[in-house]
C-alpha cells in the first residue's frame, strides 16, 4: 500500500510539473485552450510527512562515515535545511562572507537568500578558502559539482554504514535541519525564507512540532 502511495505521490508532483508548463504556453497564445488538462486533478490524500529524523549522534555517525567531500556537502546541508540541488548549484561566489549569507540562484521555487548560522559560516569559510568565484561552493573529492547521480551511492553507503534506516536519503538531512529551526521555536515565516518554500508547506509538514513550543 505504501509502494502505491509514494508512486501516486510522485505522479502528483509530475502533473503539477506539467500543468504548469502547459499554462504557460497557453498565457503565451501557443495552446488555443487550456480545455485538455484544466479539469485533471491529481489523486487525493495520498502526501505524507517524512518520517525520517536522526538525532545529534545519528548525524554524527552518518557525517564520519561519508568520504572527503561528500562530508562537507553532507554538513553543509545539516547545517542549513536548503535543497540539496541548490545547495549544488551554489558557487563560492554565491557565499557572502561580510553579512553571512548565502545567495541561493538556482531553486526550486525562487532565488533568495538566505541567512546563515555561525556554524555554517565558519563551514563556508573552510570549504570557499582559496577558491574563486566560479567553481563548486562545495566541490566533490575531485572538485567537481555534486549532482544526484554523483552523491546516491556513496550516501547510501554512508547510511548503511552508520547503521542508519535504508529509507534516509540525502533530502532527510534538509528534513532534520527545518525540523530543529521549528522545534527551537523560530517563527514559521522565516523558516519558510530560509527554506525556500510556503509557510503552508511548513505548517502543514512541522506544525505539529510547535505544539510544545506554543504550550
Amino acid at each position: 500500500d505504501d509502494t502505491v502511495r509514494r508512486a501516486k505521490d510522485s505522479t502528483n508532483r509530475n502533473l503539477s510539473t506539467l500543468k504548469a508548463a502547459l499554462n504557460l504556453a497557453h498565457r503565451d497564445r501557443l495552446i488555443a485552450s487550456d480545455d485538455g488538462w484544466k479539469t485533471v486533478t491529481g489523486f487525493e490524500k495520498v502526501g505524507k510527512r517524512r518520517t525520517v529524523f536522526l538525532n545529534t549522534d545519528q548525524r554524527r555517525a552518518l557525517v564520519a562515515q561519508c568520504d572527503q567531500g561528500l562530508k562537507e556537502l553532507v554538513t553543509a546541508l545539516l547545517l542549513t535545511g536548503i535543497r540539496p540541488g541548490e545547495l549544488a548549484a551554489c558557487d563560492v561566489s554565491a557565499f557572502d562572507k561580510v553579512t553571512g549569507t548565502l545567495n541561493v540562484r538556482t531553486s526550486k521555487t525562487e532565488a533568495r537568500t538566505v541567512p546563515l548560522s555561525s556554524a555554517a559560516i565558519k563551514h563556508f569559510k573552510v570549504a570557499t578558502q582559496d577558491r574563486i568565484g566560479a567553481l563548486p561552493l562545495i566541490p566533490d573529492a575531485f572538485g567537481k559539482r555534486w549532482n544526484k547521480d554523483a552523491w546516491k551511492k556513496p550516501f547510501k553507503a554512508a547510511v548503511a554504514a552508520s547503521g542508519l534506516s535504508d529509507k534516509t536519503v540525502i533530502y532527510s538531512l534538509r528534513h532534520c535541519a527545518i525540523t530543529e529551526l521549528i522545534a527551537g521555536g523560530m517563527d514559521s515565516h522565516l523558516v519558510a525564507k530560509i527554506a525556500g518554500a510556503s509557510t503552508a508547506m511548513i505548517d502543514a509538514n512541522y506544525g505539529h512540532l510547535r505544539v510544545d513550543k506554543t504550550r
